[in-house]
């Protein structure tokens, strides 16, 4: 009997989907349906979004991390 590997998704995938997800313009079911993940786990994204999005806006965040007004239009433009 063979194993199959475990699913992984890259971690903008999952900021895609839960950012979707938090956004509210469709439901939980709608956005895993349409990227074919389980329900479960697009509601654990969003909320994975959801707690760490503030951390974005917070002062003295280290050098290399992205500037919020660059990652809300890069989200815009995806869209």
């Amino acid at each position: 009997m063979s194993k199959t590997k475990r699913k992984r998704y890259t971690g903008a995938f999952k900021a895609k989907v839960g950012l979707e997800a938090l956004m509210g313009v469709k439901t939980v079911g709608q956005i895993a349906r349409e990227y074919q993940v389980h329900p479960v786990q697009v509601t654990q994204w969003k909320g994975v979004v959801r707690d760490r999005l503030p951390e974005l806006f917070e002062p003295g965040r280290p050098e290399g991390t992205d500037d919020p007004d660059r990652v809300a239009s890069a989200t815009v433009r995806e869209r």
